[in-house]
């Protein structure tokens, strides 16, 4: 099978020795049922990471957001969202090209959570009624949903944060959040999520049953999975070690609409009294967004720093050498 996924070939070199990783190369041209092996072996060791982290409850709720999870996979229905929304479309003209870049990528983003509405709706509905395995699965990808959202509100208020100190020039605060955002808008633009979804829904109800039909699709239905699977690993971890809330994220934001207004108020024909409660006001809100900002800069640069640092060390757990599966003889054409 040549259509392996490159995300596999990537941890297999960091997890297994040069000897290894030759003969898994061997084995994963030499037949398909083995290549599937290798694949399902790997999807069910980042799966188990992931699990871990949200079997316990009390760490699923702090990584899990309620309020988004209520929302049955239409982004549109999360509380506060359009304050979220109106920020993007402000950054979206403004005259730093970083901002206006992050905004327009953000609001792309939530555009395409909002078009896999459906996909969401179907993933949610095979986790009530689906087989262990189906359940486990279609969990796993609403859950990616609600971490999606969740991303999408703290890209926006990091983004906000660089207006409070618009010259940091902490390399964290571009390749945390922002950064996993970028892959994932990406994935959703591939169609990796409906691939996903799809090879869910057309019932892949365990491992073993995959084999046994439609090699090749369900093969790409797994694919699919590894790379959902590995995104969400990254943002389970981030908001795991994050100690802001969607209240702050919101308060944030909403306090820079407010200085926003006040802004275009001042510049307003207004009476002298007038202009000194704008002004007034726009203090009291700069006061509070700088220190929330503030909060919120240290948050993501503590939470990237620990995330990589899991992720680092993670890689090299979550593939172990399948010494069962590869030593297998190659059946493709002999070199002499």
């Amino acid at each position: 099978m040549q259509e392996y996924s490159d995300e596999l070939l990537f941890y297999a070199r960091e997890s297994m020795k040069p000897d290894d990783y030759n003969r898994l190369l061997v084995t994963m041209e030499s037949d398909d049922k083995l290549s599937l092996d290798v694949h399902k072996q790997f999807l069910g060791s980042i799966v188990a990471k992931i699990q871990k982290v949200l079997s316990v409850p009390k760490l699923k709720d702090q990584v899990i957001s309620k309020s988004i999870a209520a929302t049955n996979g239409d982004i549109t229905k999360v509380k506060d969202i359009q304050i979220t929304l109106d920020v993007l479309n402000t950054l979206k003209k403004s005259k730093d090209p970083t901002q206006k870049k992050n905004a327009e990528m953000l609001l792309r983003y939530y555009n395409q959570i909002k078009s896999h509405k459906k996909d969401y709706m179907k993933a949610y509905a095979i986790m009530k009624r689906g087989s262990t395995y189906e359940a486990t699965m279609a969990n796993l990808l609403y859950n990616g949903y609600i971490l999606s959202v969740q991303a999408l509100i703290a890209g926006t208020s990091v983004t906000l944060s660089k207006i409070h100190d618009p010259k940091s020039k902490n390399p964290y605060i571009e390749s945390s959040v922002l950064r996993t955002v970028e892959q994932s808008l990406k994935q959703f633009e591939d169609g990796t999520v409906r691939k996903a979804v799809n090879a869910l829904s057309k019932g892949m109800k365990n491992m073993n049953e995959a084999v046994e039909v439609a090699a090749l699709v369900i093969v790409g239905g797994i694919m699919a999975f590894i790379t959902l699977c590995l995104s969400i690993r990254i943002f389970v971890y981030y908001f795991y070690y994050t100690r802001m809330q969607l209240a702050d994220y919101f308060e944030q934001q909403s306090h820079f609409l407010n200085i926003h207004k006040s802004e275009v108020k001042r510049n307003s024909e207004i009476t002298a009294r007038e202009k000194d409660s704008v002004l007034s006001a726009q203090k009291a809100w700069a006061d509070r967004f700088m220190r929330l900002s503030e909060m919120i800069q240290d948050d993501e640069i503590a939470a990237a720093k620990k995330t990589s640092s899991v992720v680092k060390k993670d890689n090299k757990e979550v593939i172990q050498t399948p010494t069962n599966v590869i030593n297998q003889p190659n059946t493709g054409m002999d070199f002499f």
